[in-house]
């Protein structure tokens, strides 16, 4: 076959390029359904979360029989999605809803951002010192704002096994409700740091 032939010849130009964007069009599948896969995790986790919360307004966030029931419907719900999941929750109570994962309240008088001299503070979870998370250290009352949160962990199905980076997923999902007022709440001291 004489060369200009051989350069006009089209055959097998198709498979060529078939050849060099069939790994680019695999990632990008294979990426969507992971991205899928993770959003609706993520859907799962904040509907239970959600169902969690309402349905721990009605029983009692004290209640501690009730609270396992939920974190398990949490965990059932997330197994039947990711196999060998990690989930985590963490409960926290607080004076109020202003005073969820914030410091204390206090009042910085000489504005270097520390509380010290003697500056007056809310002592929202009573502990008797100024805290960078006001949540209270004790059992939750009445009338507290409880923070009920999961994380969860879970390697990723697809991507994952072909990059060493970014190989875990994970995933947070929270809710807050205010604890029926079965008494009354007794008001934040207001105390001085040192």
């Amino acid at each position: 076959m004489p060369r200009r032939a051989f350069r006009r010849d089209a055959r097998g130009v198709s498979t060529i390029e078939f050849a060099i964007l069939s790994p680019v069009l695999f990632l990008i599948i294979c990426g969507g359904l992971e991205i899928g896969h993770t959003m609706y995790v993520q859907s799962v986790l904040t509907g239970q979360m959600q169902k969690a919360g309402r349905d721990l307004a009605l029983e009692g966030s004290a209640n501690v029989d009730a609270r396992i029931a939920l974190q398990a419907g949490v965990t059932n719900a997330v197994k039947t999605l990711v196999a060998k999941p990690t989930i985590t929750f963490v409960t926290k109570a607080y004076h109020d809803y202003r005073n969820v994962g914030r410091p204390e309240e206090y009042v910085d008088t000489n504005g270097n951002g520390i509380c010290d001299n003697n500056e007056p503070y809310v002592d929202a979870n009573n502990s008797g010192s100024w805290d960078k998370d006001a949540s209270n250290k004790g059992p939750e009352g009445a009338k507290d704002v409880v923070l009920f949160e999961a994380t969860v962990k879970y390697d990723r199905m697809i991507v994952g096994p072909l990059f060493p980076f970014g190989k875990e997923v994970q995933l947070t999902s929270s809710t807050l409700l205010r604890n029926q007022p079965s008494t009354e709440q007794a008001a934040a001291p207001q105390r001085n740091c040192p």
